[in-house]
């Protein structure tokens, strides 16, 4: 049984995993990540490189390390 799946942000992907394997986590990939922020923050964050590389240093494997990065 596999212990997590690196996804992308699509819906139907997450509900078909839960429905077969139950209960693995579900871990988007960090390109995705990173093309959502782009499309969600606004113009002045991205053409801010400080902020833009500070939050892809908080990209972890765990939400503890995110958090603490953050």
């Amino acid at each position: 049984m596999p212990v997590s799946f690196i996804t992308n942000q699509d819906p139907a992907m997450k509900v078909a995993i839960n429905a077969k394997f139950h209960s693995p986590a579900n871990r988007y990939c960090t390109w995705h990540i990173i093309r959502k922020l782009f499309e969600k923050i606004g113009h002045s964050l991205n053409s801010n490189t400080n902020f833009v590389t500070q939050f892809k240093s908080c990209i972890s494997e765990t939400p503890i390390k995110f958090e603490q990065a953050w």
